[in-house]
């Protein structure tokens, strides 16, 4: 682009240039494993209903050596996993991101129905789009580190960088973030996705739905 648009908007630019099945997040200072993209189209290949492929990582630092004992609280978080929509969503709701985002193989067709990122949120819009993705189709971690997500000691060299201001922020997008998915739900969506979070157990009519959305 002749000019810098930022992350959320060149990434839409160049997803409309894609014309391969498969759609990988290179970002410029991680290093993906001579291996991630084969095991993640092994085993999307295998797993058609499958939207999304992500992985475990290990961390490194500005030169490229091992950084997970230095963040072990980051790397934690790059290691959960869930294994069902229903539990992603959940964990996107109330606690928040936990995907590594360059490690991302997505399916193209996927990206077509849902769209790509959302301009408006410059922290999270990755962890929005796995919102979007979940909502409709079952993603997979492979519990292998198969990128080397970099941290810099400097944290406003990084994206999501933990400075005062990016806190503020993550939370502000954050609560939009849930405030949009959670009134878009149907009620049989909202029952499938936090049925076990209802305040009533019994809830079915069209109010007590509307309450339980709104608690």
């Amino acid at each position: 682009l002749e000019e810098n648009s930022f992350y959320c908007a060149a990434a839409n630019f160049g997803l409309t240039k894609v014309r391969g099945d498969y759609i990988a997040f290179a970002t410029s200072d991680d290093v993906w494993n001579l291996r991630k993209l084969e095991r993640q189209l092994d085993y999307m290949e295998k797993r058609k209903d499958c939207g999304a492929c992500f992985t475990f990582v290990h961390l490194i630092d500005e030169n490229g050596d091992n950084a997970d004992e230095k963040y072990k609280d980051m790397l934690n978080v790059f290691r959960k996993l869930y294994y069902s929509r229903r539990d992603w969503i959940q964990r996107f709701i109330f606690e928040g991101n936990c995907l590594c985002h360059p490690t991302a193989v997505v399916r193209k067709e996927v990206l077509d129905k849902v769209g790509g990122y959302h301009v408006f949120y410059s922290l999270l819009a990755d962890m929005e789009l796995w919102l979007r993705i979940v909502r409709y189709y079952p993603i997979h971690v492979i519990e292998e580190d198969l990128l080397g997500y970099r941290m810099f000691e400097d944290q406003t060299k990084q994206v999501s960088g933990a400075t005062e201001k990016k806190r503020t922020k993550s939370l502000n997008e954050h609560m939009i973030i849930r405030n949009n998915f959670i009134n878009d739900l149907s009620e049989q969506e909202l029952e499938d996705f936090f049925a076990n979070k209802f305040q009533y157990k019994e809830a079915f009519t069209h109010q007590e739905m509307e309450i339980e959305r709104a608690l």
